[in-house]
C-alpha cells in the first residue's frame, strides 16, 4: 500500500488534492484508493491534514496514517521537529518551499509561486498533484489530468491542467517506485541495503582521442582492480581539476555502486573512457602531446613539485596497479620515470 500524507491549512486545498489523488488512482482497472481529512478546528488558515491510501485490492483500513511513503507540506511553517517519525522507511516529503533543504529526503517545490503565476492565486494543491505524478510510479500524469476533468468545476480545469503540466515540465525527475523489503532484497540480491536504488542508460562510451583533444590535465590508471581505490581516485580527480580519466581494460568499471559511492558522484562528472586491449596508452598520449609522468614509489623519481611539472601544457599522471604498482615497461616509456 502506498499512503501520502498531507500537511495543510485550511483553505489551501489539501483534502481536494487528497481526493482528486485518489479519484486519479483508482482509475487503473484494478486499483483502488482511499482518500479522507483528519481536521483541528474547522477554520481558514487552522492547521489540517489529510490522507490518501492506494493498494491493488480494496483498502479496509480507514485509520489515519502514521507513517506514509510521501509526506507533503502545503505550508512549510507546519513542517516541525520529528516530522522523520512521519516517513516510512525510503520516503519522501515534498516541501512547499522557495528554497533549498540539505537533506535528500525533502525535495522543495515552489508551489506557492507557480500556483500564483498560473492560477491567479498561491493555491498550491494541484502544484503537488503535478509532483506525485512525476516522482511516484503508481500516479499516472493523464489519469490526474482525467480526476482534474470529473471531479473539479468546468470553470478551474483549464489553469489547473495547466499547473500540472507546468510541473511536470521544470520538475521531470525520474519516478520513484516504493517496494517492500523483500521486493528490494529480490532486485539487489542484497539483504540489507543501503538508502534509494537508481536505474539508468548507461552513457555511450567516449572516444580517447576525442577526450584528450580538449583535456590539458589527465590520469591514467593501470589495472586498479578494487572498487573503493577507483571511487577515491575519481573523487581526487575532480578535487584537482583533472580533466579526464583513461582506465586500462583490466581497471574495474567506475559505474559499479560502491565506485560511484565513494568518488561522491565525480564518475558522473570527470570524463573517463575504457581503453581497448592492447592499446598503447603510453604511445597514445605521446601522439597527441602530451609529456607523461610514472606515479611510483622508485630512489629516483621526481619530487611532485618539481617545476618541470608545472610548465608542461599537457600532462598525463600514470597510476599502478594495488600492490605491485605500474609495470616496469610502462615507467620506462614514460617522460618523467
Amino acid at each position: 500500500m502506498i499512503e501520502i500524507l498531507w500537511h495543510g491549512r485550511g483553505g489551501q486545498g489539501a483534502f481536494t488534492a487528497a481526493r482528486l489523488l485518489g479519484a486519479a488512482c483508482s482509475m487503473a482497472p484494478g486499483r483502488h484508493a482511499l482518500a479522507f481529512p483528519s481536521f483541528g478546528p474547522e477554520r481558514r488558515g487552522a492547521p489540517m491534514r489529510a490522507f490518501t491510501k492506494l493498494d491493488n485490492r480494496p483498502i479496509g483500513d480507514r485509520s489515519a496514517s502514521t507513517r506514509a511513503d510521501f509526506v507533503i507540506y502545503l505550508d512549510e511553517t507546519l513542517f516541525a521537529p520529528g516530522w522523520e517519525d512521519e516517513l516510512k522507511p525510503g520516503g519522501r516529503v515534498l516541501m512547499n518551499s522557495a528554497r533549498t533543504w540539505d537533506d535528500p529526503r525533502v525535495t522543495a517545490i515552489d508551489a506557492d509561486g507557480i500556483s500564483a503565476e498560473v492560477l491567479g492565486r498561491a493555491i498550491p494543491n494541484t502544484v503537488f498533484l503535478g509532483a506525485l505524478a512525476a516522482l511516484c510510479d503508481e500516479v499516472r500524469a493523464e489519469d490526474v489530468c482525467e480526476a482534474i476533468r470529473q471531479y473539479m468545476p468546468e470553470k478551474l480545469h483549464a489553469k489547473n491542467l495547466a499547473v500540472v503540466e507546468r510541473v511536470l515540465a521544470d520538475y521531470p525527475e525520474a519516478p520513484v517506485i516504493v517496494v517492500s523489503h523483500e521486493e528490494f532484497r529480490q532486485v539487489t540480491g542484497y539483504e540489507t541495503t543501503r538508502g534509494a536504488l537508481a536505474c539508468f542508460a548507461r552513457p555511450a562510451p567516449l572516444d580517447a582521442r576525442a577526450l584528450l583533444a580538449d583535456s590539458h590535465r589527465v590520469a591514467v590508471l593501470e589495472d586498479i582492480t578494487n572498487y573503493t581505490n577507483i571511487g577515491a581516485i575519481f573523487r581526487s580527480a575532480a578535487a584537482l581539476n583533472i580533466d579526464a580519466v583513461l582506465l586500462s581494460p583490466s581497471c574495474h568499471d567506475p559505474l559499479f555502486r560502491r565506485a560511484s559511492r565513494v568518488s561522491m558522484g565525480t564518475v558522473f562528472q570527470v570524463p573517463w573512457v575504457h581503453l581497448g586491449k592492447g592499446q598503447d596508452v603510453v604511445a597514445l598520449l605521446h601522439e597527441v602531446g602530451f609529456k607523461t609522468i610514472a606515479l611510483a614509489p622508485r630512489e629516483n623519481a621526481l619530487p611532485v613539485d618539481d617545476p618541470r611539472l608545472k610548465e608542461e601544457l599537457r600532462l598525463a599522471l600514470l597510476l599502478g596497479t594495488e600492490g605491485d604498482g605500474l609495470r616496469d615497461s610502462t615507467i620506462s616509456a614514460c617522460d618523467y620515470p
